[in-house]
């Protein structure tokens, strides 16, 4: 966790640390045998080199605001082949920046 994804308009689902070791430690045991599926625990943008092109989808789920979404979204596409797909989800009223964001980038 770091203080800008804590931040009202980044949306957590919480502040404790534990909550998002649990959520971690669940989503790693469903995909641990896996072998298409990387989870990678990083901010998003230091992820980035992690990540070969071409990738067939990305899920994005990180900080809410407007300026980090629109960050993830222009520096993924770009990861992403041809025909494949940038995903993600709060698109509502809670969360104007991503909005604001997903509207400007497609």
């Amino acid at each position: 966790l770091y203080d800008e994804y804590l931040s009202k308009e980044a949306g957590p689902i919480s502040k404790n640390a534990p909550d998002y070791e649990s959520a971690y430690q669940t989503v790693s045991k469903l995909f641990e045998n896996d072998p298409q599926v990387k989870i990678l625990r990083k901010s998003s943008l230091d992820a980035l080199s992690d990540v070969l092109s071409g990738i067939d989808l990305v899920f994005i789920d990180g900080n809410h605001d407007y300026l980090h979404v629109k960050q993830d979204i222009q520096h993924w596409s770009a990861k992403v082949r041809k025909g494949g797909m940038i995903s993600g989800h709060d698109y509502n009223d809670r969360f104007p920046g991503v909005i604001q964001a997903v509207d400007e980038c497609f």
